[in-house]
This record gives structure tokens, C-alpha cells and sequence, in this order.
């Protein structure tokens, strides 16, 4: 996946690379990454303790890592 392709994902370019102001949240922009490569995502959990897992192979491929911060 290149980056036009998450940005394109993520609604957050438009014609030119101009920013559209659209919003999304993690979850969504969680699942249609994951749908690009062909994996359906369903989650587990709630808050810190929720997880996104592979529906079809039931692997953990999202979780929240604590202590982890921006």
C-alpha cells in the first residue's frame, strides 16, 4: 500500500493533493485499510482492551499498546 493510497483512504486529499476536510475515525480508517489487502476486520472489547481481529483467521491485528503516546 503506498501512501496516496491511505491518504486516499482516509478521504484526506482530493484533486491536486488538496485537503478536504473530511473526518474519519480510527476504526474506519482501521477497516478500509485492512479491506484493501482483503481483510475483513471485526472488534473485541471495549476502550484499551479492545482489539480488531481477522474475521475470517481470528488473528489479533489491531490492539491498543499502552503507555504509548504522541
Amino acid at each position: 500500500m503506498t501512501h496516496e493510497n491511505v491518504a486516499m483512504i482516509a478521504g484526506a486529499t482530493g484533486q491536486g493533493g488538496a485537503y478536504l476536510g473530511e473526518t474519519y475515525s480510527v476504526r474506519e480508517f482501521v477497516e478500509l485499510a485492512f479491506a484493501q489487502i482483503g481483510h475483513r476486520i471485526e472488534w473485541r472489547g471495549r476502550g484499551v482492551n479492545e482489539e480488531g481481529i481477522d474475521a475470517h483467521g481470528g488473528d489479533v491485528l489491531v490492539a491498543v499498546i499502552r503507555g504509548i503516546s504522541g
